[in-house]
């Protein structure tokens, strides 16, 4: 599923590290779960993001779900002109 990717090619170009004062828990599953953000944050992030697809099937400790976005998920809505180029090989779903 994931092979078209080419994980392996892409490298860091920059690292910020962050003391958060809560639960990792909490942290995590809002970052990894976009579901609530169309209604938890409209006027931002929440024009982005899509419905996302259903959870794919995996083995092990694993989850693995697709979801798209118009534009960079990563920015907000106002600052989508500063989007990175597509990856080669990221054609499709």
């Amino acid at each position: 599923m994931h092979e078209p990717w080419l994980l392996a090619k892409p490298v860091s170009t920059r690292r910020r590290a962050s003391e958060v004062g809560c639960n990792w828990k909490a942290v995590l599953g809002v970052f990894k779960e976009y579901c609530h953000l169309k209604y938890v944050h409209p006027g931002s992030l929440g024009q982005i993001y899509r419905p996302p697809d259903a959870a794919d099937a995996t083995r092990g400790a694993y989850a693995s779900q697709f979801g798209v976005t118009d534009g960079a998920g990563a920015l907000l809505a106002s600052q989508q002109d500063h989007v990175l180029p597509t990856m080669p090989g990221l054609d499709g779903r």
